[in-house]
C-alpha cells in the first residue's frame, strides 16, 4: 500500500466530496483548489491531471476499505467471526464502491490505465482472502463445505448481487445484513 502524503488527503476528500456531489464533468480541477484552500498549481504538483487524480484517489479509497478491514479481521478468532467482518465491511462501504466504480467508468483512459489493474487485483486479493477464511473454517469444522473456492464465489456472489440490487433499487430490495446472516447459516449446514 502507498503512503500519501497529508495533502494528497486533503486533495482526495476534497475532490471525493465534490465529484460526487456534482459529478465527474461539472468538476474541475479550479473547483477543487478552491474547495480545498489551496492552489490549482499545488494539485498539478501531485498529478498530472485530473483522471490521475481521480485515478489515485479510487486507489487510495480501496485501499483504506481494506486496511481497516484487515485490521479488524486480526482481532477476530472463528472464521465465522472474520467473514461476517468482510460481510459487514461490504455492507457499510457498498455506496461508497458503487459511485467509486461509476467514477471508473468515466475515465475516458480506464481500460488502458494502470489503475485498472490495481483495481482487479485488489479484487483478487479479495477474493482470496475469503476463500482463505473459507478454508480456515472447515478446518475449524465451522463451514460445511466441499470445496472453499465455492464457499467463497457463493458468499461474494450474494453479497455482491444482493448490495448491487439495493443501489439500484426496484423491488428486489432487501436487507443486506439479513443475507449476509443467510448465507453465514448456509456456509455451516
Amino acid at each position: 500500500m502507498r503512503v500519501y502524503k497529508d495533502k494528497e488527503i486533503q486533495i482526495f476528500e476534497t475532490a471525493w466530496e465534490l465529484i460526487t456531489e456534482k459529478g465527474y464533468h461539472e468538476t474541475t480541477i479550479s473547483h477543487i483548489a478552491k474547495a480545498a484552500g489551496i492552489g490549482k498549481g499545488t494539485i498539478y504538483e501531485y498529478f498530472a491531471s485530473k483522471e490521475e487524480l481521480v485515478a489515485s484517489m479510487v486507489i487510495h479509497n480501496l485501499e483504506t476499505q481494506r486496511q481497516k478491514t484487515l485490521e479488524k479481521l486480526g482481532k477476530a478468532v472463528s472464521a465465522e467471526d472474520k467473514l461476517r467482518i468482510m460481510g459487514e465491511a461490504d455492507i457499510e462501504g457498498a455506496l461508497g464502491l458503487m459511485r467509486t466504480m461509476k467514477l471508473l467508468q468515466t475515465l475516458k483512459s480506464f481500460d488502458h490505465c494502470q489503475v485498472k489493474e490495481e483495481v482487479f487485483e485488489l479484487m483478487r486479493e479479495r477474493y482470496l482472502l475469503v476463500e482463505e477464511i473459507m478454508r480456515e473454517g472447515m478446518t475449524q469444522g465451522v463451514f460445511d463445505l466441499e470445496n472453499p473456492r465455492h464457499g467463497a464465489m457463493l458468499f461474494l456472489g450474494t453479497m455482491n448481487n444482493t448490495l448491487m440490487s439495493n443501489h439500484f433499487g426496484g423491488s428486489l430490495s432487501i436487507d443486506p445484513q439479513e443475507v449476509l446472516e443467510f448465507v453465514l447459516h448456509k456456509l455451516k449446514t
